[in-house]
């Protein structure tokens, strides 16, 4: 059986999570994280003042 997805007009949800985790790359993991604990609040605190912002993908 094939399974069929929505895609929206302007594109995929893929496309905006590549999207997304290329900034998280780029804004906030240009540095070593030294353990899983550091990595959990440096990601929080960016999607804070993601959200904060009403960052959007045009």
């Amino acid at each position: 059986m094939q399974e069929v997805y929505y895609t929206s007009k302007y594109g995929s949800w893929l496309n905006l999570a590549e999207i997304e985790l290329s900034a998280v790359a780029r804004q906030c993991l240009n540095w070593h994280i030294p353990n899983p604990e550091t990595l959990q609040r440096e990601l929080t605190a960016w999607e804070r003042h993601r959200n904060s912002q009403r960052c959007t993908i045009d």
